[in-house]
């Protein structure tokens, strides 16, 4: 039997290839559908064992609702339902699978946006809000990680998980209200009766975030940011125009007063008009982020902020991997305990809550000796050593090209579409080599830039140094930082540019209590790296 055969199939047609992403509610698969012969994304909906049956029965009909809802919908800037099959008393979702990246993606990867690209993103989310509630669908969870930016620049809004449709029953408990805080309205915010005007309030939240990096109201917890939406004055677009007169009038507290969706269309389209200089779609490739597969789609939004926001070099990447599903996990659900408890989905985006901000102590974080020096120590001098392989180590060469010594022991993993792992089997260390083809011209400045989001998201994060390091005649910079509350992860990541069209990075993780016994490790993968020829 061959291996094409052994594979899992659902509902007598659609074959699971391969995980492609997995979140707090489930699994997407890349897959076949073998009836009508076209790759298709399954989106396996798991529900969480700690629930009751009236809970589970609650979730089971919410997936097969997003699906009536969706498949509804025929637009170019909606992600296309084709089928929900339930099989092992489950719903499984079957979608288009097509290349992209998140919007969030795009934030944490290239930063904020031009005014001209917030507005076109804009317009085809409208387009997409426009057509869903012609159907009567409000979709209740608008935000970065939802909207997907297409191979031609097109974005397209996925995840109706939590879409309500005018008829259908309530499904969630007294006195839950599900959606992400930092893109909720203040009526939904309130726990009052909301419509599409709700799905325009966070729209305009998206494009805030898109034009300035972050979303216009963020605390470090959920019940703190609800209360700045309610509370707080919507704060302004640093650029004036019409781009920041179409957010203004998306973000009225009062749904009454809220722009609505011609008058909204008009001003993206005034700015659109002001593009001066002509920018490029945003390249659709996936970046890295911890817990993510060469091809996955799933936002770190659905994994664990402990992982997902752990940086990466900056530019933008050439995606080696194959199609990715043009989908997201259902919402993740996060409990808050207020006179109206928050169940959060898909929380973690960029200026979502992460679960946790107690700092480091400062005994954990005093810097540690540089590994900046480009002479190696004669304990693992590569000109002594076998081959330039200290002993203990072994050469690992990518498909990519290039190439570095490792601890012998260590195994390789594909961490995204341009990173790989070499991971310690006896700990949680690794070393992470990610590589971009457009990389920014200084790494420090880079690293600076990515730091304001991982500042905010990081549970726990404390910066120990960004300097400027002396690395074999390159551009380089390393950023040392560590994060997390209950136990501290130590992280050193030299970015460095080799040529114009080819930047690294070198990324170390380690427990902290093991940071001072790891140096040798990251000292001999700086000092025998091979970049791709």
């Amino acid at each position: 039997m061959s291996a094409t055969d052994q594979k899992r199939r659902i509902g007598g047609r659609y074959r699971l290839d391969r995980s492609i992403g997995a979140g707090g509610m489930g699994t997407v698969w890349e897959g076949y559908d073998e009836l009508l012969g076209r790759p298709v994304a399954v989106k396996e909906v798991r529900f969480p064992p700690e629930l009751g049956e009236r809970e589970v029965a609650d979730l089971r009909e919410r997936t097969m609702r997003e699906a009536r809802a969706t498949a509804r919908l025929s637009h170019p800037n909606v992600v296309t339902t084709y089928d929900v099959v339930e099989e092992d008393d489950r719903p499984w979702i079957v979608m288009e699978l097509f290349a992209s990246r998140s919007l969030a993606h795009v934030l944490r990867e290239d930063g904020p946006l031009p005014p001209a690209r917030v507005a076109q993103i804009g317009l085809d989310v409208l387009g997409a809000l426009e057509s869903s509630h012609s159907e009567g669908v409000v979709h209740r969870d608008v935000k970065p990680s939802n909207v997907l930016i297409a191979p031609d620049g097109r974005a397209v809004l996925t995840d109706f998980g939590i879409a309500t449709t005018a008829g259908d029953p309530a499904l969630t408990s007294t006195g839950m209200v599900l959606g992400s805080p930092a893109y909720m309205s203040p009526e939904r915010a309130r726990g009052r009766a909301f419509g599409p005007e709700a799905d325009l309030w966070s729209l305009g939240a998206t494009l805030f975030a898109a034009a300035e990096g972050r979303p216009p109201f963020e605390t470090d917890n959920a019940l703190g940011t609800l209360t700045s939406v309610i509370a707080d004055p919507v704060p302004p677009l640093s650029a004036d125009g019409p781009l920041a007169e179409a957010v203004e009038g998306l973000l009225r507290k009062d749904p009454a007063d809220r722009a609505s969706i011609p008058a909204t269309r008009d001003a993206l389209r005034r700015a659109t008009a002001e593009r001066s200089a002509a920018t490029a779609p945003t390249a659709p490739v996936a970046p890295p982020g911890p817990d993510q597969g060469r091809t996955q789609v799933v936002d770190a939004a659905a994994l664990p902020p402990t992982a997902a926001r752990e940086p990466a070099y900056a530019g933008r990447r050439s995606s080696r991997g194959p199609l990715v599903a043009g989908l997201l996990l259902a919402a993740v659900v996060l409990g808050v305990l207020v006179a109206m408890a928050v169940h959060a989905a898909n929380n973690g985006t960029p200026g979502a809550a992460p679960p946790g901000t107690d700092r480091p102590s400062t005994t954990a974080s005093t810097p540690s000796p540089s590994a900046s020096s480009t002479s190696p120590s004669p304990s693992h001098s590569p000109s002594t050593a076998r081959n330039g392989v200290p002993a203990g180590y072994h050469r690992y060469t990518d498909p990519s090209g290039f190439s570095v010594a490792v601890p012998d022991g260590w195994t390789a993993t594909q961490h995204s579409a341009t990173a790989v792992d070499i991971k310690d089997p006896a700990s949680s260390r690794f070393l992470r080599i990610d590589q971009t083809d457009q990389p920014k011209d200084d790494p420090k400045k880079d690293w600076e830039q990515q730091e304001k989001s991982v500042r905010r998201t990081l549970p726990g994060y404390h910066r120990v140094s960004i300097e400027t390091v002396d690395y074999r005649g390159w551009k380089a910079a390393d950023w040392e930082f560590t994060f997390g509350s209950s136990s501290l992860t130590h992280v050193r990541d030299r970015g460095f540019v080799t040529d114009p069209s080819h930047g690294y990075a070198l990324y170390l993780s380690t427990p902290d209590s093991e940071w001072d016994a790891s140096q040798q490790l990251f000292q001999v993968a700086a000092d025998t790296f091979t970049p791709a020829s």
